[in-house]
């Protein structure tokens, strides 16, 4: 007879173990299970949970009540950033349920099925098929508006998912307002709740599309958990929604549908009560879906990041010694997402302009400089910009756009297009590099829509 001990943790980030006996009475049979007991990681015993000091017990009921909502092993698995994130969404989502609770009573109130008359009674069954009939029809409206929003926006979702995020939460917030104030205008039920659809479907949308780039940064670096994140992010969201859906309803009761005996509420009175509490709720959803989105961190340069970080490399008219001050101010994608600018676009130093026609004259004059390197520059005193083209008969790479958007930076920075060029050709490598080590993605460089690179060829800078 012989026995054998088995060590099995209880968790993967458990400091409890499961160890087990078995005993084997002959080589080759079963072997049959003598005890199981519960050991520390250095194997001595402990009790189990039903048997722990008050205080323990309490611990392992909270362990296990955030593995409901938490990814597993948090917070070694996911981003130092996920916590402040999810804490800002969840009550961006609970407030968003709140006000839920009001704008639905009020689309309710807006078809007429709140009303405790007579008239209503007998003529119950055509109010509440009218009503059916609109409520389909204002959320098919609203679900083709929603896809055609997709179809307009496409990529950008993914270059600009902080943008688009509190976009979506503002779209939620004026579709709330638009359903308020349906009591007041009745006969334009389909047309104003199918607006407020379409601004919600927009919302949705957009947060469902930004989603995804979002969790896949706050995921681990060193851990393939973004299924375990997303599900996790479910079960807040829908924690998020009971809780607020339950808070709609108690404030609805207390402040909306309080009235006196044989009081009819009129449907302005409603708004106006809706409105009351629907506006600080609002406020709450606004400024949380702001603060949630500072916390969304990605290392993907933007052609606004990069300019966010080169600005304080070139606030001086020299550019001595630049390359050794690249590791110390050059920051890192968690410190830059905190202050990056998202609601606003702010005036890019660099144009990819398109219309050659309007430098026609200077680019043929100054072409020739340019005989060597795959862009031409122009710098334009009057907007303090620098238009950039990159050549058709080069095979641009990721480098060589680094390049022409550091040198348009510098020499709208200086004024002197010679330096700007010889200053980018140097730091080009290193600071490549330095963007590497401090966590950005130098793979590849995301544009934006709306001012594509144009390319051309020396061709089209002969005036006819």
């Amino acid at each position: 007879m012989s026995r054998l001990r088995l060590l099995q943790r209880l968790s993967s980030n458990s400091s409890r173990w499961r160890q087990v006996t078995l005993t084997l009475s002959k080589p080759g049979c079963l072997a049959e299970t003598e005890s199981i007991k519960l050991v520390d990681a250095s194997g001595m015993p402990v009790k189990s949970i039903f048997m722990t000091a008050p205080r323990d017990s309490l611990k392992a009921a909270f362990h296990k009540v955030t593995g409901i909502f938490l990814p597993a092993g948090y917070p070694e698995t996911v981003h130092p950033h996920y916590l402040p994130f999810t804490f800002w969404n969840f009550l961006q989502s609970c407030s968003g349920s709140m006000s839920g609770v009001l704008t639905t009573q009020c689309l309710l109130y807006g078809l007429g099925l709140s009303s405790s008359s007579s008239t209503s009674v007998a003529i119950g069954g055509t109010i509440a098929l009218a009503a059916t009939l609109n409520w389909v029809l204002k959320d098919g409206l609203g679900q083709v508006g929603g896809v055609l929003f997709v179809a307009l926006i496409g990529s950008r979702f993914d270059r600009e998912a902080k943008r688009y995020r509190f976009l979506a939460t503002a779209m939620f917030k004026l579709a709330g307002l638009l359903e308020m104030l349906v009591p007041l205008m009745p006969k334009y039920f389909v047309l104003v709740a199918s607006l407020a659809n379409v601004a919600k479907n927009v919302g949705w949308m957009a947060t469902s599309a930004t989603r995804a780039q979002i969790h896949r940064y706050l995921a681990g670096s060193h851990y393939d958990n973004l299924g375990d994140i997303t599900g996790k992010t479910a079960s807040q969201n829908t924690f998020a929604s009971v809780l607020g859906t339950a808070l709609g309803v108690l404030f609805s009761t207390i402040f909306v549908m309080r009235k006196k005996e044989e009081e009819i509420l009129e449907p302005l009175e409603v708004v106006k009560r809706c409105f009351r509490i629907a506006v600080p709720l609002a406020a709450v959803g606004l400024f949380s879906s702001y603060q949630s989105c500072r916390y969304a961190v990605s290392p993907k340069l933007s052609l606004l990041r990069l300019q966010l970080i080169l600005r304080p490399l070139f606030n001086k008219k020299t550019t001595r010694g630049i390359i050794s001050r690249l590791e110390n101010q050059i920051p890192t994608p968690e410190a830059l997402c905190l202050s990056e600018p998202f609601l606003l676009r702010p005036r890019s130093a660099v144009l990819f302009e398109p219309l050659i026609s309007k430098y026609t004259d200077r680019i043929s004059a100054t072409v020739k400089d340019f005989a060597t390197l795959p862009y031409v520059l122009v710098a334009d005193s009057k907007t303090r910009q620098t238009a950039i083209w990159f050549r058709a008969d080069e095979n641009i790479s990721t480098v060589d756009m680094f390049e022409g958007i550091l040198a348009s930076h510098i020499l709208n920075s200086n004024g002197e297009i010679g330096e700007a060029i010889a200053t980018a050709k140097e730091i080009t490598s290193p600071l490549i590099a330095a963007l590497s080590r401090k966590g950005w993605d130098v793979s590849s460089l995301s544009l934006p829509h709306r001012r594509p690179i144009t390319f051309i060829n020396d061709k089209s800078l002969v005036r006819n």
